[in-house]
Formats: structure tokens, sequence, C-alpha cells
């Protein structure tokens, strides 16, 4: 284990809380002086993962940072509508993208704890992908809808809390099959 895990796994909850609550704060107050901050905390946070994880896995984050301290230097929090739409547009990327390789990134993910997938379990992993690439298009859709309305409070219930009570709910749904799935292969 490398010694910036545990600050990777720091800047990932970071950049989590800050990423669902600035909708939320956005809500209560749109005229706060700190949200124009916000972009500046973002890329700070996205500069630092960058140079924490692996050298392929960085660019995005090089990316990402780049694009906030644009934001922040901008001095408008019209393009930071836009930055849920950047996130889901990315990890539909990075879930669409690995449907054309030899192994789904929920596969992945899923032969950390379990090396050796057997070929149902590979076309479990495919779907479960293809899901997750279905979810992400549905979020892209709706924000950038809201966006191009400029329904921002609609907007900031969407991507604040409706957005991850979806990705809970197939969160939860996932693993309560994937559970029932491996009980009866177990039997």
């Amino acid at each position: 284990m490398s010694t910036s895990t545990p600050y990777l796994t720091l800047v990932n909850l970071f950049l989590f809380f800050t990423s669902a609550c600035y909708p939320v704060i956005w809500l209560i107050n749109k005229t706060a002086p700190s949200l124009s901050y916000l972009p500046w905390g973002l890329g700070l946070l996205w500069l630092i993962k960058g140079i924490i994880t692996r050298k392929q896995q960085s660019y995005f984050a090089y990316l990402f940072a780049i694009i906030l301290f644009v934001t922040g230097l901008n001095k408008t929090n019209q393009i930071m509508y836009w930055y849920p739409v950047i996130i889901n547009a990315f990890m539909l990327i990075l879930f669409a993208g690995s449907l054309f390789t030899s192994q789904s990134f929920v596969e992945r993910i899923a032969r950390l704890s379990t090396p050796h997938l057997n070929a149902k379990g590979i076309i479990y992993t495919y779907r479960v992908t293809l899901l997750w690439c279905l979810i992400f298009s549905f979020n892209l859709l709706i924000i950038t809808f809201l966006i191009m309305q400029e329904n921002y409070q609609y907007w900031a219930y969407y991507t604040g809390v409706i957005s991850y009570v979806i990705i809970a709910i197939v969160m939860l749904s996932e693993w309560l099959i994937r559970q029932r799935v491996k009980k009866q292969h177990e039997e």
C-alpha cells in the first residue's frame, strides 16, 4: 500500500462532499460570496488528486483542475452549473470505454475481491457496467436540460439530492441482486 492512499481517500472524500454540497449551498444562498471560492477549492483538490494518483489517472484530475481554475478566474458561477455534467460525462467515458476492453469497469472492481470470475460473473459485471452507463447518460440529459432551461432551482435539487438518491438506490439494488445471485451459485 502506498503512502499516498490515505491522502487520496481524504481528497476523494472532500471532493465528494464538496461536489454534493455545493448545489445545496447554492439553493440556500445563490448570492453567497463563498460560492466564488468554490471553483478554486475544487480545483485545488483535483490538483492534489492529480499529484498523488498514478500517472495514467492523473491527466483527468489535472484537466478538471485547469477547468475549475479557469472558472475561478472567470468570476462567474454560470460555468459551475456544468460541473456535474463534466463529472457525469467523465464517468460515462470511463465506464463506456471499458466496454470495449477485455474487462469492463465493474469487472475490474469485482476482480479485486474475486480474481477468478466465472463466465456468468463476467456477463453480470458487463451488464452492471452497461447499467451505470445508462445512469450517467440519464444524469447528463436531465442536468443539461435543466441548465438549458435555466431552471437552477430544480438543477440544485437534482444535482444536490435526487441524482445521489438515484445512485444510492442503484448501488443498493445491485448489491442485493449480487448477494442473491452469489447465494444461488453457492447452492
